[in-house]
Order: C-alpha cells, then structure tokens, then sequence
C-alpha cells in the first residue's frame, strides 16, 4: 500500500450499524468498484457486500454459532471459485484473503430491502475453505469460504492486547464478549511480568482475551458455588462475573484459561479474604476440568 494510501485510509471512519442508501455514497468514502462483491479500494480497503439475495446467486454467507467468524463466500457466479490473480473474480478473492499483508482493512456490509446497506463493522480474514456449492447455472462447483473475524469497534487500535490497566483490561474483555472470541482459548502468558510504574499501572500485564474466554465459557454460572450471576452487566449485556486466578500471578500463577475461572463476586472475596479459602481452591480443581496444576500457598492478591 502506497503512502497516500495509508493517508487516506487513516482519515476515513468505519462505524458499525451506519446505513446508506445505495452503494454510491459507500464508495465515496471508501472507495472501490460500485458493482463487485469484493471490492478492493485504493484509499487502503477491501469491501465486501453480503446479502440474503446471494443465495439465489450461489454464494451462502453468515455467522457461526457463536458469532464468533462470519463465513463469507467469494466472488465468482459460475465455475470453481479460484484465488488466481488472473481473473477477475481470483483477483478480488485474493485481495480479501490477503488483506492484512497488503496493509488493507476488511469492512463488511449488508444488504437491506430498499436497497439500503448497512455496516457491520470492520473484520480480519483469518483463512479459507473449499466446500462444494452450486452456481447460477445449477452445476455443482467449489466454493471459496472465507473466515472472517470481527475486530472489536471499540476504538481501540489494540483492543486484543494485553494491559497492566484494570479499567482498560475490562473494557478490552468487554468489547471482545460483544464482537465474538474464537471456540480454542487464547494462549494467554504463562509467566506475566507487571507493567511500568512509571506508566502509572504497576499491575500485572494481562490478556484480555484470558478473561473473555473464560467469561463467555461459564455461561453466567459460578464456576465455584454454581449459582447465577447476580445481576446482567451493563457494560456487556451479558450475566456478570468476574475472572479469579486460582494460582495469583503474585505468587508466579499463569495468565492462561488452564489458571483462570470465572466467579460470582461473593465466591471471588471469598477466595481472597475468607480463611477456608484453599478449601475454595481445592474444590475449584476438582470441580473445573481445564485447570492445571495445584495451588500455591494462600492466594491474596489477583
């Protein structure tokens, strides 16, 4: 990508839900040609346009069952769809699977009745599949399916990474509940360092994605006593509990979803301040299969 390119792109917003009528004023703002499904755009995007009317045209697009991809078909109406940049229709479909190495961003969006499209975020491209499709012309063929995971719209040039600051820690973990996780856990760290005093955050440095996981995977259940959250978060919408370490990094606990449950706040106290509290810990290892290892000495801090 050129650097007027990068000018350019760096100056245009991307709004999740905005609607427009017709596909012209997309296409001032972002750029790209007004007709192809996969649009690449010299002001450093690739668009691509999904709708319910693609199905009469042999392209099958939507969300897994966690929302967690969106599987979006590629361009080519009839015959094996290919990624050779010779043809057109390969052209386009490689611009879309390699749009992170060209320096590109991702922006999906849905068609509407009255023919009005809406925004449904920026995503990234994480890889391809073949699976068999018919084309407009009733003949069998193959069918590339791209996956596309949704960046989360928080404003966040780094709203995956990993942060010493609390507040910042949950709203990362928040926008990630909301935009999708992937079904593997995160790798998290194993051996988290803390951040810069001098930065004015002196805790520890942890993934944000640890904590979402592990949120999303208790499904608003304690994972010690086995109750319902006691209340729906506000800032997720979703059931509200807190991640816990059972082995504190204070005391060389890893930062990964194999060290890390999801509690109702009265079970988190608890195992911080209660005085049966390694029993609290021992029923957590029994009771949860993921975790590993065993506890050390009377965890006190996060």
């Amino acid at each position: 990508m050129t650097s007027e390119e990068k000018s350019l792109q760096g100056a245009i917003r991307i709004q999740a839900g905005e609607r427009f009528h017709l596909r012209a004023p997309i296409h001032e703002r972002f750029g790209g040609a007004k007709y192809a499904g996969i649009s690449p755009s010299k002001k450093g995007f690739v668009l691509a346009f999904t709708s319910p009317v693609g199905n009469d045209h042999g392209y099958v697009d939507g969300w897994a069952e966690d929302r967690s991809l969106f599987f979006y078909a590629g361009q080519g109406q009839t015959g094996d769809q290919t990624l050779d940049r010779k043809q057109s229709n390969g052209r386009n479909n490689d611009a879309l699977l390699r749009h992170q190495e060209s320096g590109r961003r991702l922006v999906v969006f849905q068609g509407l009745p009255d023919r009005v499209y809406e925004c449904m975020g920026e995503f990234r491209c994480e890889g391809h599949t073949m699976v068999d499709g018919v084309g407009t012309d009733g003949e069998p063929r193959k069918v590339i399916r791209f996956e596309l995971r949704p960046i989360p719209a928080s404003g966040d040039p780094e709203a995956d990474q990993p942060t010493s600051d609390r507040e910042t820690l949950e709203k990362r973990a928040s926008a990630l509940l909301k935009n999708g996780l992937s079904e593997e856990p995160p790798k998290g760290n194993p051996s988290p360092k803390r951040g810069k005093k001098s930065e004015g955050v002196g805790g520890f440095i942890r993934d944000p994605k640890v904590v979402a996981w592990v949120l999303r995977e208790a499904e608003g259940m304690c994972e010690h006593c086995g109750d319902p959250a006691p209340f729906t978060s506000a800032s997720t919408g979703m059931p509200y509990l807190e991640a816990h370490h059972v082995v504190t990094l204070g005391e060389g606990g890893a930062d990964t979803t194999a060290n890390c449950v999801a509690l109702c706040p009265n079970c988190h106290r608890r195992c911080h301040s209660s005085m049966d509290r390694d029993v609290v810990v021992s029923a957590l290892y029994a009771s949860v299969d993921r975790l590993e290892g065993t506890a050390i000495s009377n965890p006190l801090t996060d």
